[in-house]
């Protein structure tokens, strides 16, 4: 997303957001009622953007570095005793410093806000924000009590 699109309906380069505001309610000329931001441009003009498209803007990454060779998504098939590992080539960082794996697949292994497990060049493993575990069999003894998943 390079281009944001205002109430308005005129476009406006992301890169020129100075600040957003907090979500504030209006009520539209047909009656409905809905949510807006206003946003603070380098230039000091102000618009309003739909709760849509500060959604879309806070999801997207501003800024990607490149990951570590032997990093990887990781999981775990119960049926074949084996890890599946995907390559993380990059991370992805949005504005409200969320940090997403990227692979080839895209941006959280192509499944967004999904925990997935990443296995770092070190041979650790983590569940990021939820769980840390120092060995690749530790991770996998727990994976193994795990419920199968379908």
């Amino acid at each position: 997303m390079q281009f944001f699109k205002a109430i308005s309906g005129a476009l406006y380069p992301v890169s020129s957001i100075r600040r957003i505001g907090k979500p504030q309610e209006v009520t539209y000329s047909s009656g409905r009622k809905g949510m807006v931001h206003q946003v603070r441009l380098v230039d000091e003009e102000e618009v309003e953007i739909s709760e849509e498209q500060f959604t879309q803007i806070q999801d997207q990454p501003t800024h990607v570095l490149a990951a570590l060779p032997g990093t990887s998504v990781i999981d775990y098939d119960k049926e074949s005793g084996e890890a599946l590992r995907t390559a993380v080539i990059g991370w992805a960082i949005s504005s409200d410093g969320a940090v997403e794996p990227i692979t080839l697949e895209g941006v959280a292994d192509g499944s967004p806000n999904a925990n997935h497990d990443i296995e770092l060049h070190n041979g650790t493993i983590t569940r990021p924000y939820i769980q840390w575990w120092e060995t690749f069999e530790a991770w996998k003894a727990d994976k193994e009590k795990e419920p199968q998943r379908d």
